[in-house]
């Protein structure tokens, strides 16, 4: 398995001796969490509401060898120094399979000496998951998935194809779309609704989340990008300005996500989207990154 730390953009191996080797490493299991409960005067027990991911706390302990040691020693301290930006570590995994996750340095490398360490130094190094995406104690792939609700095609997107069961008449979308989600812990995507379209909801089937446009009419060119992570939770259009009261008042922009196995059977969310007065330029984009519960 390779380990790589990501410093302002550039990524430095942990696991190539070139600097350091990963001996060992903790914290990269099940992430850590609370489970919320309330309890009234006569309840025996309690009843649960449910739960929050904490913050996970990984620990590195990395082998540093000769020649060098001071050199070395020094990349580390610059590597993880206290900063306001987050780090990411970056895994490669033996199955090629790379999941990533942001962190703050916060303890442990005050690298205590003794007269063998010019031979050898062991390093530890703890961090705590932050950032600005959302569930941040889930590691992610940091590649993007994006699927294309297209009639007309075109661009990077994967296309849908259409032989899946959908239905224009009159210029009406009623579009269903299976969309196999492989990761292990939930996604907030970024939505983009490309105009001409009347009436657009798009809705998750699998989790009978919705976001609703009713009594919104788009003429070509026009967007709306429904931006889910937390800490975001924005609807912009075209120009970059505040669209969330296009919305209706029952929409989930909220917790709408992609859903993991077993909540979404075999990980499979079928989206389904409607509109009218759309053509062949009309499109929706589903973006998300894959994220997991654990390394």
């Amino acid at each position: 398995m390779q380990l790589d730390v990501i410093v302002a953009g550039v990524a430095h191996s942990l696991t190539d001796d070139v600097v350091c080797n990963l001996l060992q490493q903790m914290g990269i299991g099940m992430a850590p969490l609370h489970r919320i409960a309330d309890r009234g005067p006569q309840q025996h027990g309690d009843s649960d509401r449910g739960f929050r991911l904490d913050p996970r706390i990984v620990t590195l302990l990395l082998r540093v060898c000769p020649p060098d040691m001071l050199v070395k020693r020094d990349a580390l301290m610059a590597w993880f120094k206290p900063r306001n930006t987050a780090l990411s570590l970056r895994w490669t995994r033996d199955d090629a399979e790379v999941r990533q996750l942001d962190v703050h340095y916060i303890d442990q490398m005050q690298l205590t000496t003794e007269s063998a360490s010019r031979y050898l130094m062991k390093v530890p190094a703890q961090f705590k998951s932050g950032g600005i995406l959302s569930d941040n104690a889930a590691f992610y792939d940091p590649t993007w998935v994006s699927i294309l609700f297209a009639l007309g095609g075109g661009g990077d997107e994967m296309e849908i194809p259409l032989e899946i069961p959908w239905e224009i008449g009159a210029s009406v979308l009623d579009m269903t779309q299976p969309v196999a989600y492989v990761g292990t812990w939930r996604a907030y995507p970024l939505i983009t609704v490309t105009g001409p379209i009347d009436d657009c909801v798009v809705t998750n089937n699998a989790t009978t989340e919705k976001l609703d446009f009713t009594g919104l009419s788009m003429g070509a060119g026009e967007q709306r990008i429904i931006d889910l992570r937390y800490g975001q939770k924005t609807v912009m259009d075209e120009l970059g300005a505040d669209a969330f009261s296009d919305l209706t008042s029952d929409s989930d922009a909220a917790t709408w996500h992609i859903a993991e196995a077993p909540d979404a059977p075999g990980g499979i969310n079928s989206i389904h989207v409607t509109g009218t007065a759309i053509n062949a330029a009309t499109a929706i984009t589903i973006q998300y990154l894959t994220r997991y519960i654990s390394l």
